[in-house]
């Protein structure tokens, strides 16, 4: 081999080490596989522990994977009180057992009808008299109930409703009488088994209930127009309304 075929041959070896020097150093330095250095514009965050960089690392605004932003509709550990409002609402729409035949009917917007053997009846939900509230941190909702049969007087009861943070459910129920108007309600805590100062009314134990209510004089028939004002008292123990 001539010295100008040794030259080529040298040359195009030089060529070809250089090649393949500069592609490896590219490769080291910009391939993510091999670990190369990150890029001075930032790398996108995958673990949400900022909650505030996009996916090129500039500063944004989105927080697809949580970081220190608040999820809507996340709950907190502890229920809210229900308002008086939605309080409302939630009974008025509620799972109800009317007083006669033990029969389970659905409220819509106060009222249910149904059968009562032969005859058309109704329960619509007065107004929420008191809001008790028990050493099991929930409240006893006290309300007004009116049972209604065609051509019958109608009957005036106080039901009691379990309110559990944002869970309201019916319990039972307490005929005042036949004809009367439901004025208002009292709680008393039972001193024979429950301290006076406890800000809170036992559950277990249970409190009295005084109802007041306009009822009728003696001998006065039921379908007059009540005008005696009366009490009755009735007992809540876990909850639930008796005697």
């Amino acid at each position: 081999m001539n010295s100008n075929s040794r030259n080529v041959w040298y040359t195009i070896g030089a060529i070809v080490l250089v090649i393949a020097v500069a592609w490896y150093v590219g490769f080291r330095v910009d391939s993510p596989v091999m670990g190369g250095l990150p890029s001075e514009t930032g790398t996108s965050t995958v673990d949400g522990t900022d909650g505030s960089t996009n996916s090129n690392g500039t500063q944004g605004n989105s927080q697809p994977n949580g970081g220190t932003g608040t999820t809507a509709g996340a709950g907190t550990g502890a229920s809210a009180v229900l308002s008086d409002a939605a309080l409302n609402t939630i009974i008025s729409n509620s799972l109800i057992r009317v007083p006669q035949g033990g029969t389970d009917v659905a409220l819509t917007r106060g009222e249910a009808s149904f059968k009562a053997g032969t005859k058309q009846a109704k329960v619509t939900v007065g107004s929420v008299l008191a809001r008790l509230p028990t050493d099991d941190n929930t409240q006893d909702a006290i309300v007004s109930i009116t049972y209604s049969v065609a051509g019958q007087t109608d009957e005036q009861y106080v039901a009691v409703f379990h309110v559990n943070g944002q869970n309201v459910r019916y319990t039972s129920m307490f005929k005042v009488g036949t004809g009367v108007a439901v004025r208002s309600v009292q709680a008393e805590k039972d001193a024979a088994v429950q301290v006076q100062n406890t800000p809170k009314f036992s559950s277990l134990l249970g409190y009295k209930l005084t109802i007041k209510y306009l009822g009728h004089k003696t001998g006065e028939p039921t379908s007059a127009n009540p005008t005696v004002e009366q009490t009755v008292t009735a007992k809540v123990t876990n909850h639930v309304i008796g005697r």
